[in-house]
C-alpha cells in the first residue's frame, strides 16, 4: 500500500470535527442523519485508497451491503472522490477514470462526478486551468458535475464566513462551472438549514438575485433526493418557495428524484403506491429530465450539463407541472 494513499484517507470524527453545521446545530434528527450520510461518504472514498489494486466486486459488496438505499448513494460519492484522489499517485488512471466509474456501477454516475469535484476541489481550490484539463478528457455532458461538488463542499464549510468572496471565486472558474457550482451551493444550503427549507430559503435569499435560481435548482435537488420516502410532503414543500425561483427549485428536484430513480430498484413501485395527486406531478418530473437526455443523446452536438438544467427548466415551464 503507497505511504501515499494512505495519507489522504480520512478519519470521520476528525472531519465531522469541522464542519460547522454539525458542531452547532441542536436539532438530534439532523445530526444523526447528517452524521450518517458523511460517514457513508467517508467510507466511500476511503475503499477507493485500501490498495493498490482496486477491487470492485469486493467495495462494491461492502459498500451495498454496509449502507441502505437511503445512503449508500452518498458512499458512492465519497468512492468518485477517492477515485480522483488516487490519480495523484497513479496519474495513468486518469485516462481511465469514467471506465471505472461504470464499471462499479452505472446507477451513480451523478455521484462519481460530484465526489470527484471535492477531490479536485482539494486539490486545486480555484485555479481554473487544472479543472479545464481535466473537463478536456471527461464526457461533455456529464464532466461539469465536478463544479457541483466544488460548490457543495465549498458552501458547508466556507459559506458562513466567506459569502460573497466565494461567489468571485466561483465566477473566476468560467460560467458553466459558476452555475453548477452555484447548484452545489444551493445543495449544501439545505444541509446548513438544517433540512428545514424556511430556514434553507432564508440563505437562498440572503444570496444576489442574479445567483438565487441556479441555487435554488441546487436546493430542490438536494430535497429530491433526500426527502422521497414521503413523496406528499416533499411535493408541499414547494409551496414555500417564491413563485419566481419555482421552476428551478422544480429543475432540481426532477433531478434528484430523477438520481434516486437511477439508483433504487424498485422506485418506481415506490411511486405508484401513492394517489394519482403525488404519482402524476413526480411521474412528470421524471419524464421531463429523461425526454430532456434523451434528446440531448440523439445529436452530435456536445452539450454541458446547463443545457440540461435550461432545457428541463423550459419544459416544465410549458408543461406547468
Amino acid at each position: 500500500m503507497s505511504g501515499v494513499l494512505t495519507w489522504m484517507k480520512q478519519d470521520f470524527e476528525r472531519v465531522a470535527s469541522t464542519i460547522p453545521v454539525l458542531q452547532q446545530t441542536s436539532q438530534r434528527t439532523f445530526q444523526a442523519r447528517f452524521s450518517i450520510i458523511l460517514e457513508a461518504f467517508l467510507t466511500g472514498y476511503n475503499a477507493a485508497l485500501a490498495d493498490r489494486t482496486l477491487h470492485i466486486q469486493a467495495i462494491q459488496e461492502s459498500l451495498d451491503n454496509q449502507y441502505d438505499p437511503y445512503y449508500v448513494g452518498f458512499a458512492y460519492e465519497g468512492l468518485g472522490m477517492g477515485l480522483g484522489a488516487r490519480t495523484l499517485r497513479y496519474p495513468s488512471e486518469i485516462s481511465s477514470l469514467e471506465h471505472q466509474f461504470k464499471r462499479f456501477s452505472p446507477r451513480y454516475m451523478y455521484q462519481y462526478y460530484v465526489g470527484l469535484g471535492w477531490w479536485m476541489h482539494t486539490r486545486y481550490g480555484f485555479r481554473p486551468k487544472p479543472y479545464q484539463q481535466w473537463l478536456s478528457r471527461l464526457d461533455p455532458l456529464y464532466g461539469s458535475i465536478v463544479f457541483d461538488g466544488v460548490g457543495f463542499r465549498s458552501g458547508i464549510w466556507k459559506l458562513a464566513i466567506e459569502g460573497d468572496r466565494l461567489l468571485a471565486r466561483f465566477r473566476q472558474l468560467g460560467y458553466e462551472a459558476e452555475r453548477t457550482c452555484l447548484q452545489g451551493l444551493g445543495r449544501s444550503i439545505w444541509f446548513l438549514g438544517e433540512c428545514n427549507l424556511l430556514k434553507a430559503l432564508q440563505l437562498v435569499e440572503s444570496l444576489p438575485k442574479s445567483h438565487q435560481p441556479d441555487v435554488c435548482s441546487g436546493l430542490g435537488l438536494a430535497v429530491g433526493y433526500t426527502e422521497f420516502e414521503d413523496l406528499k410532503w416533499m411535493l408541499s414543500l414547494q409551496e414555500w418557495v417564491p413563485q419566481e425561483l419555482r421552476i428551478s427549485y422544480q429543475q432540481g428536484l426532477a433531478f434528484g428524484l430523477y438520481a434516486r430513480k437511477r439508483q433504487m430498484n424498485g422506485f418506481i413501485h415506490w411511486i405508484d403506491c401513492y394517489a394519482d395527486s403525488i404519482s402524476k406531478p413526480v411521474h412528470a418530473y421524471l419524464d421531463i429530465v429523461t425526454r430532456s437526455y434523451e434528446t440531448m443523446q440523439q445529436t452530435d452536438v456536445p452539450y454541458t450539463y446547463s443545457h440540461w438544467l435550461d432545457d428541463v427548466r423550459s419544459r416544465l415551464e410549458a408543461m406547468n407541472v
